[in-house]
């Protein structure tokens, strides 16, 4: 089963950011490199994270951050 069905939900939910992209002039590819960015910046953290702390929280709110922006360079 995929989440096509879902898909019209998800446009609705990501328009104002994808608005706010291109009035910021920031093409796919743009958010592509950022969207790498945060990939890399999750990795360290998580290289240099205590396991159990606080930085596995940051690795992860960058790993979300990284599939928002995966999903944005699609739109």
């Amino acid at each position: 089963m995929t989440l096509d069905q879902y898909r019209a939900v998800a446009d609705r939910a990501l328009d104002p950011f994808v608005r706010l992209a291109v009035r910021l002039g920031l093409t796919p590819d743009a958010i592509s490199v950022l969207a790498f960015g945060l990939a890399a910046a999750a990795a360290v953290t998580y290289y240099v994270a205590v396991p159990g702390g606080l930085l596995y929280l940051v690795g992860a709110g960058l790993v979300f951050c990284n599939g928002v922006f995966d999903v944005l360079d699609g739109m």
